[in-house]
């Protein structure tokens, strides 16, 4: 929902829009509108976000049930968020 918002200021979006599928999720406080083909769907609100997946990672925190074990690989594998 919050980053249907920042379609516009997509590299290339015209290109993108012929390409794929655009998902929207929405969210409490956000509009389920916007000028470009957006597919919107309603899924369970879990209070999981990106910062605190970063937070989890910065502190030493497991983030097993916050992410795919694919994605928690990467992550470790690549080093990221640890600073």
């Amino acid at each position: 929902g919050d980053m249907v918002e920042y379609l516009p200021k997509w590299h290339l979006l015209e290109e993108l829009i012929k390409l794929v599928k655009f998902v929207g999720v929405g969210r409490p406080g956000y509009r389920k509108e916007s000028k470009y083909p957006i597919m919107w769907v309603d899924v369970p609100m879990t209070d999981i976000s990106s910062t605190l997946v970063r937070r989890n990672v910065k502190q030493g925190c497991s983030i097993k049930y916050l992410v795919t074990p694919e994605v928690e690989n990467y992550i470790h594998e690549e080093g990221l968020y640890r600073e």
